[in-house]
């Protein structure tokens, strides 16, 4: 489940808004990734950045936290910048 500071809360409701104006799933994007022990530690983190590969195929997702006053340019640079890190692991 997504972290409600990248997509908004509520998140069921936020989450189904996307899908209506999406024309494709976002597959992995953001979410918690961690570990925990059997004596009760954990650790987790929410993912901004990923790489999914499978079967020779690499896909890139990339998120950021957007607010009541982000700006639409700001958010598509900054996503930018963190795609073109992971793109350039590639080269």
């Amino acid at each position: 489940m997504p972290g409600g500071s990248v997509i908004g809360c509520p998140k069921i409701s936020t989450l189904n808004l996307l899908n209506k104006q999406e024309k494709e799933n976002r597959n992995i994007y953001t979410g918690s990734f961690g570990y925990i022990k059997f004596n009760g530690d954990m650790r987790f983190n929410i993912i901004i950045r990923s790489i999914l590969n499978f079967k020779n195929f690499s896909e890139i997702s990339v998120a950021s936290g957007v607010v009541v006053d982000s700006n639409s340019n700001h958010e598509f640079n900054e996503n930018y910048i963190k795609a073109k890190a992971l793109i350039d692991l590639f080269k």
